[in-house]
Formats: structure tokens, C-alpha cells, sequence
């Protein structure tokens, strides 16, 4: 699933000097400018140009971002050449991809549907995260303040928020893999918070009327894993604890018939993932998720795991999120 509007050129970023305008504000709690930041990001207007990381290695992209408050994101592909001109349109209902090499139009349900609430994620975050103040700085030319996210657990990585000082709008975000070299997720060349201007053409291209539609199936939300069973063939595995302060957010049944799997959703509140299960036997189709994190159990249950944003979580987190369900025997 390629969620343009949430996914964040890779690059190494270089050390950040305090400028001289910059001044701490004294006494202010860094996790009170957390909470904000994490609410802003679908209630600004704002016109952004960006690089942004699909995953680790991969090529660039450079996207238009357009978010208009309580209506929606668009994304527009400007490059590399390979991609240039996919668009996608979340109107926090359905999110929309118009592939205009294939000449498809991509419909899915928003992931803004099953993301979990900003309190929900602040309780983790507290739990699994020491926040304070790095250095202030500017991007795009804004002056921006610096969160420092240092995880409890040292297999996660360190994360850092560069916050518009006015705007409360993350425009670059930092993630520092233990024992390897810190990668730029996305960072903002250009910010422009003006509701008209992201208004304009504010939908997806008149080719998109004309392009062959693919619906993927909504998914479906499950009270019982008995429930899950009589649709996917067999009692979905849950292990009663996860490693590195991950906790399920929610639990899906996605497809019909040979195609349903079912979808943990996790996260430590900052990083996200899903482990998908299916029955090996019965599934026809491409297998969900990612195919290098793949694995199956003696009684024919095949997993996978990805992360939301690409290569984000270590391979070691990887490895040990995807352990703790293939340990669960029924």
C-alpha cells in the first residue's frame, strides 16, 4: 500500500547551528509542543514543496504538498522522472491515487480512518520517549524549534522534530538508527500557509475521470479473534506483549474469501507498523506487506511486517516485532 499523503531526498543531514535570532522559550514543556505539532498536521493550510524518503537507499522524491484544514491532502509527484505526475488526493475518508503512466486510478479507505488519537499516542510517547529542546534553527527559512526524541528502549531510533515556531507544523523530520548514520524522512524547501493558494486545483487531474479504477477492499474493524477466524480460516495470533514499547492500536480483517488476511496495527506512538497474517494454503494473491520481512510457522500461518514509513525501524526492531507473533502457538 503506497500512502503518498503520510509517506515521507535521503540525505545526511549536517549539524545545526543556532542562529542569531534564535531564543528558548524558558519554562515551556517540550512535550506540550509535541502535542500540538502532532495535532497541526492535517489542521493548517499550507502549500509545501519537499524532499521525502520512501525508504532507506531508495531514490528521491521531490512532492508539492497542498493541506487544506478539515478537507484534505493532496500530493503531487514532481520527481524523479519515473514517478513524476502521480497524484494522490486523502479527503480523510478515501484516499485517492491517479497513476497516469497506467492510466489507474488507485481508491482506498484514508489511513486517517484507523489512526490512533493524538492523546492515545502522548501516553505512549511519555512511556517510551525522553522529549526536550535541541537547537533552534530555520528551514525553508522559517525559524523552527527542535525536538529531541531519545527512546527508553536503545534499539529504537533517536527522533528529531524541527517545529515551525508559528505554526506548530513539523517541516523536517530527523530519524538516527543506532549505530548508523542519521537519514532525512522529509524536509521542507519551501512553506507557504495561505488557505487560497492551497485551494487551488485542489483535486485530481481531469485524466483521472477517464482512468481504470481499482477499489480495494475496506478494511474491517473485528471485536474477537473468533470473529477474525470464521473469515480468515484460522484464530489470528496475538502475543500479550510486544517489544520495545510497541501496543496494537487496532485490528483489521482485510479482503474476502482466498484474498482475507488479517492487519495488527502497532505503534510506540511515534513509529507505526502492521503485521499481517494469513493462511498459506488457502491465500491466493500478492502477499501483504513487505516481502523482506516474511516468515511462516509450523501450522502454516505466513506473517509480515512494514513499517508506515518505509525502512524507518532498525532491522533488529523488525525482526523482533515479527518474532514476538511467529511465538505464539496455537
Amino acid at each position: 500500500m503506497l500512502a503518498l499523503s503520510s509517506v515521507p531526498v535521503a540525505t545526511t543531514p549536517g549539524p545545526v547551528k543556532r542562529p542569531p535570532f534564535a531564543a528558548a522559550v524558558e519554562n515551556e514543556d517540550p512535550l506540550r509542543l509535541l502535542k500540538r505539532a502532532l495535532e497541526s498536521q492535517k489542521k493548517v493550510d499550507a502549500v509545501l514543496l519537499q524532499h521525502r524518503l520512501i525508504r532507506r537507499g531508495s531514490p528521491p522524491m521531490f512532492v508539492k504538498v497542498q493541506i487544506v484544514a478539515n478537507k484534505g491532502v493532496k500530493v503531487s509527484i514532481l520527481q524523479p522522472f519515473s514517478l513524476q505526475g502521480i497524484v494522490s488526493l486523502d479527503d480523510s475518508q478515501e484516499f485517492k491515487s491517479f497513476l497516469p503512466d497506467q492510466k489507474m486510478l488507485v481508491v482506498q479507505t484514508s489511513p486517517t480512518k484507523y489512526s490512533p488519537d493524538v492523546a492515545w499516542r502522548m501516553n505512549l510517547i511519555k512511556r517510551n520517549y525522553q522529549t526536550s529542546f535541541g537547537e533552534d534553527s530555520s528551514v525553508a527559512g522559517r525559524k523552527v524549534r527542535e525536538l529531541v526524541m531519545v527512546p527508553k528502549n536503545g534499539a529504537m531510533p533517536v527522533r528529531k522534530l524541527l517545529v515551525d515556531s508559528e505554526r506548530d507544523f513539523v517541516l523536517r523530520l530527523v530519524v538516527e538508527p543506532p549505530d548508523q548514520p542519521p537519514v532525512d524522512f522529509y524536509t521542507t524547501r519551501v512553506a507557504r500557509f495561505d488557505r487560497a493558494e492551497a485551494l487551488r486545483d485542489f483535486n485530481l487531474p481531469p485524466e483521472a475521470d477517464d482512468a481504470r479504477k481499482v477499489v480495494f477492499d475496506a478494511p474491517r474493524r473485528i471485536q474477537s479473534l473468533e470473529a477474525a477466524r470464521k473469515v480468515v480460516g484460522f484464530t489470528p495470533r496475538r502475543p500479550k506483549t510486544l517489544p520495545y514499547g510497541f501496543r496494537e492500536s487496532l485490528v483489521h480483517v482485510v479482503g474476502e474469501g482466498e484474498a482475507a488476511h488479517v492487519a495488527f496495527r502497532i505503534t510506540d506512538g511515534m513509529a507505526s507498523a502492521t503485521v499481517y497474517q494469513w493462511r498459506q494454503d488457502r491465500y491466493k494473491g500478492r502477499p501483504p506487506g513487505s516481502r523482506r520481512w516474511q516468515d511462516q510457522d509450523r501450522h502454516g500461518i505466513s506473517y509480515s511486517i512494514e513499517a508506515v514509513f518505509g525502512d524507518e525501524l532498525p532491522d533488529p526492531v523488525f525482526q523482533g516485532l515479527l518474532q514476538s507473533y511467529l511465538e505464539v502457538q496455537k
